[in-house]
Formats: structure tokens, C-alpha cells, sequence
């Protein structure tokens, strides 16, 4: 699902990389480290939001830019609970995402019928209100289902627990497992590592620009 093959990102006196990783389908894999390290960094390049030397693939495309081909594949949810459209309600935001993803008037009622069955998972009833009203962790949902509505194949999230509450995050493991297991892959930074502990199969480590770790996690409990 998403291979980076001696990715170096330069910029602003910050180095990131030289970076290896595959990350493949069935997986949800956690990426920490301290603030600076590169997470977002890195997030970023994947999403082609900034240049890079070196190879990235996502679903076996190259990625060149922002590339529409390789962008139907990918969710995206950003750290940041301000980038959506504030002056419009959750379903005029996601009529909106609907449309300008899709390719026909079937793929919009598709791509909505799923932001239905995603609320419904996550126990999100959207008020009657605008987004900007909206509390931190109801912006998020509202992101995430906008991020999961087009059913991607590889879903990057950015500290996707900030702001939730505890049965917020429960379910949100779940949705994850479910989408794993569905075949998709999840990459994802936090510095929540109890809940990530649960809901990951594996963990990255960033360090000064550097991906340090590549492995399965263990639980305490385990012998």
C-alpha cells in the first residue's frame, strides 16, 4: 500500500530521512516521536504536500505532486480540527467532499451512504449547527468521515485521538481494526501510545529526522 524507498525531505534547516518503509495492506501502523521529529513532516510528503528526493508509492503509483490518481487512494486527516469549511454544516461539508471526489452523480450517493454508515460507527450524531460551532472533537469526526467517505485503500491520520473522549477513541479503534481488516492499510501519528498500544499492529519511531524503529508492538502482558 505505501512504500518509501531513501526518501530525504530539506527544508527550512530541517532534514528528514534517508527514509525506508513499507507499510501493506491489513496493517495499522503507528508512527511516534517528539514534537520536531518530522511526523507531520513526513505525512506531508507522502501526500505529496511537499518535495522529496527519492521514491514514494502508494497503491504501486508513483507519487509526483498532489496526484489525483494516487490521491483517490488516500484519506486524510489532518491534526489541525480548522481545516474544513466552517460556515457550512457536517453534511453540506460532506455533500461538498462528496462531489468534488466523485466522477458521477452514483459515485456522490455512494460516497454519502457511507458517511451515513460512518456516523453510525462512531456513535456521531452531527447537531444542527455550522462547523465552526462545533466543538474539537466533533470537527474531528466530521473530518475523519470526510477522510473515510470515498473508501481509500490507505487512510494517513495525524494524532487522530486529540480532542476525542474516551469511548470516542474506543471506537475509533474499532473502526480502524474493521478497516484493516477490510484490507486497508492505516498509517498514523500519536503521542497517545496506551490507545495506540490497542488499536496498532506495529510501530514507527521518528528521531531528529530520523526513522529509528520498525517493529511489531508487544504487549506488557505478553511473555
Amino acid at each position: 500500500m505505501l512504500e518509501l524507498d531513501n526518501v530525504v525531505v530539506s527544508r527550512a534547516g530541517f532534514r528528514l530521512g534517508p527514509c525506508w518503509l513499507s507499510i501493506h495492506g491489513h496493517e495499522v501502523v503507528a508512527l511516534t516521536g517528539v514534537n520536531g521529529s518530522g511526523k507531520t513532516t513526513l505525512l506531508d510528503c507522502i501526500l505529496g504536500s511537499i518535495a522529496h528526493t527519492g521514491t514514494i508509492r502508494v497503491c504501486g503509483s508513483r507519487v509526483t505532486g498532489r496526484s489525483p490518481h494516487v490521491l483517490r487512494e488516500v484519506g486524510y486527516l489532518p491534526d489541525d480540527p480548522e481545516q474544513l469549511f466552517g460556515h457550512l454544516s457536517a453534511y453540506e461539508f460532506w455533500r461538498f467532499v462528496a462531489r468534488a471526489r466523485s466522477r458521477s452523480r452514483n459515485y456522490q450517493k455512494q460516497f454519502l451512504e457511507q458517511a451515513t454508515r460512518l456516523t453510525e460507527q462512531l456513535g456521531f450524531a452531527p447537531p444542527a449547527k455550522l462547523l465552526r460551532d462545533y466543538s474539537v472533537g466533533m470537527k474531528k469526526k466530521a473530518q475523519l468521515i470526510a477522510a473515510m467517505m470515498h473508501s481509500p485503500q490507505l487512510l494517513i491520520m495525524d494524532e487522530p485521538t486529540s480532542g476525542l473522549d474516551p469511548a470516542s477513541c474506543e471506537r475509533l479503534k474499532i473502526l480502524l481494526g474493521d478497516f484493516a481488516a477490510g484490507g486497508g492499510a492505516v498509517l498514523l501519528s500519536t503521542h497517545d501510545i496506551g490507545w495506540a498500544s490497542d488499536a496498532c499492529s506495529r510501530f514507527l519511531s521518528l528521531e531528529n529526522g530520523q526513522l529509528i524503529g520498525s517493529v511489531p508492538y508487544v504487549s506488557r502482558g505478553a511473555a
